[in-house]
């Protein structure tokens, strides 16, 4: 399990790891460490002072979108039969999902279409850069692939752009196809 904060004080990240006398620029802080195990529990998810909500989750303890609202069968929207799916997928997918992103927004949704995952990520994220949500989409991507790969040694990885014929799986405005992965 990994987590990260992207910064805009340098400097400040430097003085508290005693890296003062470097000439690199501090740009990501990232923690690693075990995760708990899955549990139901109350959440309280704040998006912003206005924004805020209580909810039941189940699954993933931080406030992520589980694996089956975040993965889409043929288009946008459309549910996937988890029963039909190749498990090694399954676990890739998964592992896709606990991906971390900036403040745990998950920005991607994932398309399986024409024997391709496709990424699918939304243009802009309220209170996130152009560069978090490009560091979100590659933590997805390498999780993703770190598993996939490592049932399927003939894995080409990640292609970056629209496979051919993207333009059936409907992805919503504001979103974007970033990448596809062309499954074994």
């Amino acid at each position: 399990e990994n987590c990260w904060l992207t910064t805009n004080g340098s400097d400040n990240i430097k003085r508290a790891l005693c890296l003062e006398e470097s000439d690199k620029e501090a740009v990501v802080v990232i923690a690693c460490g075990e995760g708990k195990k899955e549990r139901t529990l109350t959440r309280l998810d704040i998006k912003t002072p206005s924004n805020v909500k209580v909810s039941k989750r189940k699954g993933h303890i931080a406030p992520k979108i589980a694996q089956d609202e975040m993965v889409f069968y043929g288009k946008w929207g459309e549910p996937v039969d988890w029963t039909i799916i190749d498990p090694q997928l399954d676990r890739a997918l998964y592992a896709a999902s606990l991906a971390p992103s900036f403040l745990n927004r998950q920005p991607y949704r994932y398309i399986l279409a024409d024997h391709h995952v496709i990424l699918v990520s939304r243009l802009s994220e309220e209170g996130t850069s152009q560069e978090d949500i490009i560091l979100d989409s590659g933590a997805t991507m390498a999780n993703f692939d770190a598993v996939y790969s490592g049932y399927y040694s003939n894995c080409k990885g990640w292609i970056c752009g629209e496979p051919s014929g993207a333009e059936a799986v409907s992805a919503p405005e504001g979103f974007r196809i970033v990448a596809y992965y062309d499954l074994v």
